[in-house]
């Protein structure tokens, strides 16, 4: 069957199979008179398929008088008579599991299927099949088969196409043993499934194979016999896999026309994979890894149509790759790194579907590098490194119409850049280097679009569009044009879009400037240097409506600026600097919003919007406006929106608006005087009005009540402290009200009694220490209400009753500890936002897993402090101890100090006895004091030497007192983790237990005396050994002294300095922090030992020790 049309045929039985209702057990169907067959839906079983069919006229035949010839021809032996029958299109679904698959059970009529669909049922095993003599068609994707079965105990002559498509296929199947494999099989679609490699030979039977769809699995690997016995194939599908090599696997497609190995990983094609593909007609490389490709590669694909190499890592092509590809018309190489294109590489080709973009062409573009591409529609050069474009660049490209050179570095233009392209309608050449567009443009006679945007373009003359009379879009913003040359667009009658806008203008713009632009509608000549707009600057663009001269430096608009243009309905002249705004409104009637915010204007007169009579829209915002002359706004009775905003020094009165009884929204933000609401018998009719930044203190002073339909208020950013039970009287239509960042303390309850339809209240940043009672009365429309960033410390959920519709309460950032849940229940309130309050964390866990009304959240999601599902709270001790357990573990704590006070006493007495063990070291001292100078010279050695000695002794005290302190960590770690004690641990006879742990201490106290008494004894002998070395010293100069006479005039000199002790109290310090680690060790081990080795329950103390260890703070 042609493809095409099974296409269609498929298309159709979707179309009719809509129509049908699936039944919930049995089969259902109608006919399809378009293909003449009846489609069949059966469901569960097919017990009701042969009833079915005897029980349909459509489907039993006697004759084909009806033009139908797609029968089915049929000789019954039991009745003696022949039929014809209509051929059957069968899906079969489950809608609950089968113990017997329904296939294999025999039915009389299974000869008249021929396309069975099995898809989408979620098997795993593939089916056994009936004899079924017309069988052609076999759909089974969707699944979950492992094997793909490629045979089957009956045989199925007719069967052509079979698409095992999006199952969990690993292994591909084929018993020639004990079953009949599929020989007449045309099409296989193994696609989408988990094949990692296809055994050689898999596929020797079958040889009638034209179409083989392997994409989308995780193939890695082809070898030469990865087909063999398919030597008919035509299309092959091989993409999205991790195929790297090729691997001259291809060499019997002799008839392909097809192949598709796009998205896999191969770097390397030689000649010889492609060799023996002479039908090749569209071939995709795409996506892959290849570097460099042989420029005979292609050259025996005389037929070759589509070549898809784009997204590769090729650097260079050459000149003769397409040499001999005669029929090619379909090249696609963008998104490479070539530098260069080969001139004269599509010459003599009809091509008409080329890309090149993505890749990094460099220099200049010459003639002959597109000849051949004459049918060429769409040429995109972009983002590359294009410097230059010289004659006839674009030779050949006959019929190009849209050509892109658009971020490039292209800065020279020749004079016949774009000759002979008498097509080209569209012409990108913005973000690139051009300075000067100077080249001939008689060839761009269909030329409608021209983008120079982004440029170095520094002047507009007149001789550079006076060809191009069919444009309509012109784009020169962001270049570094200074002026405009009048009448520079003369020629330019049909433009429709123009933006010159970021551009460098100075002076002043002249008198017909724009002159022959006449049928522009929007002209933006915002962001330049402009200081002075002159008369008729505009003259003669009479379909103007939208004009933008915004962000520049103009101080003056004369008074004719907008002579002869008449359909103006925006002006923008926001951010310059001008002063007095007095125009001739004549040719404005049709002006409706005018922007003049952001300007020096200091007064409005009644005489600066005369005749303005169409203004919906007036932005005076952030101006030095200090006088608005009564009846200025008189000619505009469809004014709508009034913004005096930030004119700090205004003193506004209601009676300027008094004439716009259409005004609805007026804002007056940021005014710093007085503004005053009269009562002059008239009611305004503002919905909107914006007062925040006024240092307003008392809100009731506004008078707001003579403002009874507005719908939005805000006020702000004020230094409003109190609000009273009048502030907003009479104000029944409010919806929207923002208190917001102000100083109030105190809201009197009542205080928006009138305000039955306000939505929407913010209180947030404000200095709110609780909501009393009745605040909310009368507000049963008000859905969120937003006291954030207060001083609140409670939530009572009876103060919300009032409000009945409350959906939305916003309470972050305040003194909140405790959340009512069970209360606000029992109200409308959806979501509660909570963030930032102190909060423990444990509620906010508890309320998230209960099963409340409303939702929990926070305005800021927090992941950096303390938090539970982002909602910043505050850490509670997870246990909560009794009074008995504290009890316990005070006294535990006492005797742990007692033990730490026992160990320090000890280390005091040895210090004591190192001060006054040697007394016999200051008599000695006595005793050298007429010792000569080489005596006091050694005693000064002495000196120094006991002075390092003392400063160890300081260190090795420093590491004791924090030995000390490490101790008692311990121990209470040690006592808390025995707190929750559940049972008594039976301990072996050798170990310490907690509770004699005291005892035990006692004994390594006793050990430790005794240890000490043997220290000091060695330190007492060392000492005497030195003293006696001295002595023996002193003797010998003595002799020497004796045997030498004195002059009778010569004194002894006697240190004053008295030598310090000759101890070594770095010894004794070091001994003591050592035997000190030692039983803290000890101790510990014996502890860990002994509850690491129980076999009996455990408690909560030994099961939680060794996290305690683990402990940052142990």
């Amino acid at each position: 069957m042609d493809p095409l049309l099974y296409i269609s045929l498929l298309v159709i039985t979707f179309q009719y199979v809509v129509t049908v209702t699936r039944p919930q057990d049995g089969c259902t169907g109608g006919y399809d008179v378009v293909r003449c067959l009846t489609v069949i839906y059966c469901t569960n079983n097919l017990n009701n398929f042969e009833s079915f069919i005897q029980t349909r006229d459509d489907v039993i035949r006697v004759d084909d008088n009806d033009g139908c010839s797609n029968f089915i021809y049929h000789y019954n032996p039991y009745h003696g008579n022949t039929n014809y029958y209509s051929k059957v299109s069968l899906e079969f679904k489950y809608n609950e599991i089968v113990h017997q698959d329904p296939l294999t059970v025999p039915n009389v009529y299974q000869f008249l299927i021929v396309s069975l669909n099995l898809s989408d049922n979620g098997n795993s095993i593939s089916p056994s099949f009936m004899p079924m003599d017309n069988l052609m068609y076999l759909n089974m994707s969707r699944n979950n088969f492992n094997v793909a079965k490629l045979s089957n105990k009956w045989i199925l002559p007719l069967l052509s196409e079979i698409d095992m498509s999006f199952n969990l296929i690993k292994i591909i199947e084929v018993n020639e043993i004990d079953e009949f494999p599929y020989k007449n099989l045309t099409k296989l679609n193994l696609s989408h499934n988990l094949l990692r490699e296809i055994p050689d030979a898999t596929f020797d039977s079958f040889s009638k194979l034209t179409s083989l769809d392997l994409s989308n699995n995780y193939i890695s690997q082809l070898t030469i016999g990865t087909f063999e016995g398919v030597k008919h194939l035509k299309y092959l599908d091989l993409s999205n896999n991790e195929v790297s090599n090729i691997n001259s696997s291809m060499f019997r497609f002799t008839d392909l026309t097809t192949l598709n190995i796009s998205h896999n990983k191969i770097s390397t094609i030689e000649k010889t994979d492609f060799a023996y593909l002479k039908k090749l007609v569209s071939v995709d490389l795409s996506h892959n890894y290849i570097v460099n490709i042989e420029k005979s590669i292609f050259c025996n694909m005389i037929f070759l149509n589509t070549i898809n190499i784009n997204n590769n890592k090729i650097d260079l092509i050459d000149r003769d790759t397409f040499l001999n590809n005669t029929f090619l018309t379909k090249i696609n190489i963008s998104n490479n790194k070539l530098k260069t294109l080969p001139k004269d590489m599509f010459k003599d080709k009809i091509i008409f579907e080329f890309s090149i973009t993505g890749n990094s062409l460099e220099g200049s573009l010459v003639k002959g590098l597109f000849e051949g591409l004459r049918l060429v529609l769409k040429l995109d050069l972009s983002y590359q490194q294009v410097t230059s474009i010289e004659d006839y660049a674009f030779f050949g490209l006959e019929k190009i119409e849209e050509l892109l050179l658009n971020h490039n570095n292209i800065g020279i233009l020749s004079k016949k850049s774009f000759k002979s392209l008498h097509s080209l309608v569209h012409l990108d050449l913005s973000n690139n280097k051009i300075t000067s567009i100077e080249f001939n443009k008689e060839d761009l006679v269909s030329l409608r679009s021209l983008m120079l945007r982004n440029n170095y373009l520094t002047q507009i003359k007149y001789e550079y569009y006076s060809h191009l009379n069919s444009l309509r879009v012109l784009d020169l913003s962001n270049n570094n044009i200074s002026s405009l040359q009048s009448k520079a667009f003369k020629s330019l009658r049909d433009l429709i879009s123009f933006e010159i806008h970021n551009n460098p203008l100075s002076g002043a713009l002249q008198e017909g400037t724009f002159d022959g632009l006449n049928s522009l509608p929007s002209l933006d000549i915002s962001g330049s240097q402009l200081t002075i707009i002159k008369n008729e600057s505009f003259n003669g663009m009479s379909q103007l409506k939208d004009l933008n001269i915004s962000h520049s430096n103009i101080s003056a608009v004369e008074y004719n600026t907008f002579s002869h243009t008449g359909a103006v309905e925006s002006l923008d002249l926001s951010y310059n600097a001008i002063v007095k705004f007095t125009i001739n409104s004549t040719e404005l009637k049709n002006l409706r919003t005018l922007f003049l915010s952001n300007n020096r204007i200091k007064s409005i007169f009644s005489y600066s919007f005369q005749g303005l009579v169409g203004l919906t829209t007036i932005n005076l915002a952030h101006n030095e406006i200090q006088i608005i002359d009564s009846g200025s706004f008189f000619d505009q009775p469809k004014l709508m929106e009034l913004d005096l905003s930030y004119n700090s020094k205004l003193n506004f009165k209601t009676s300027l608006i008094q004439n716009n009884k259409q005004l609805y929204d007026l804002n007056l933000s940021g005014i710093r005087t007085k503004i005053e609401y009269e009562n002059n018998g008239n009611s305004l009719t503002l919905k909107k009005l914006y007062i925040a930044q006024c240092d307003i203190k008392n809100v009731t002073k506004l008078n707001l009540q003579l403002l009874p339909y507005i719908k939005y208020l805000d006020l702000n950013n004020n230094t409003i402290q109190k609000l009273d039970s009048h502030a907003f009287s009479k104000l029944n239509y409010l919806n929207i009200l923002d208190l917001s960042y102000n100083l109030i303390t105190y809201i009197q309850p009542g205080s928006f009694k009138d305000n039955i339809h306000l939505q929407w209240l913010n209180i947030s940043h404000n200095s709110l220490t609780t909501l009393t009672y009745g605040i909310l009365r009368g507000l049963s429309y008000l859905s969120t209400l937003d006291i954030s960033y207060n001083y609140i410390n409670d939530l009572e959920s009876e103060r919300f009753y009032e409000a009945k519709n409350l959906e939305k309460l916003i309470v972050d950032h305040n003194e909140i500890s405790t959340i009512p849940a069970d209360d606000f229940n029992r109200t409308n309130l959806k979501t509660l936002s909570i963030g930032e309050n102190p909060i423990p964390c444990d509620i906010i866990v508890n309320l998230k897993k209960s099963s409340i009304s409303f939702e929990v959240t926070s305005i800021r999601f927090d992941i950096n402090n303390e938090n539970s599902h982002g909602i910043t709270c505050k850490k509670r001790n997870a246990i909560t101890h009794t009074t008995s357990d504290r009890t316990i573990n005070d006294n535990k704590l006492l005797e742990s100090e007692k033990i730490l006070n026992d160990i320090r006493d000890i280390m005091s007495k040895v210090a004591n006895e190192r001060n006054t063990q040697y007394p016999k070291e200051t008599n000695f001292i006595d005793y050298l004091k007429n010792i000569t100078d080489n005596i006091e010279k050694s005693s000064n050695d002495f000196e120094k030497k006991f002075t390092l000695l003392t400063n160890y002794s300081s260190v090795v005290s420093r590491e004791s007192n924090y030995t000390n302190v490490l101790l008692q960590k311990i121990l209470k770690a040690l006592i808390f983790n025995n707190t929750f004690k559940i049972s008594q641990i039976p301990l072996s006879k050798d170990n310490a237990t907690f509770d004699s742990i005291i005892l035990y201490v006692n004994k390594i106290k006793q050990d430790l005396g005794e240890v000490m008494a043997v220290e000091k004894q060695n330190v007492l002998d060392e000492l005497e050994s030195k003293i006696s070395s001295l002595n023996s010293r002193v003797r010998s100069v003595e002799l020497l002294l004796s045997s030498t006479k004195r002059p009778s005039s010569e004194k002894l000199v006697v240190s004053t300095k008295p030598v310090e002790s000759t101890s070594q109290p770095w010894f004794i310090e070091t001994c003591v922090a050592l035997i000190l680690i030692i039983i803290v060790i000890y101790i510990l081990f014996k502890f860990y030992k002994s509850n690491m080795f129980v076999r009996a329950r455990r408690t909560y103390s030994s099961r939680e020790l060794p996290g305690s260890m683990e402990s940052p703070n142990l």
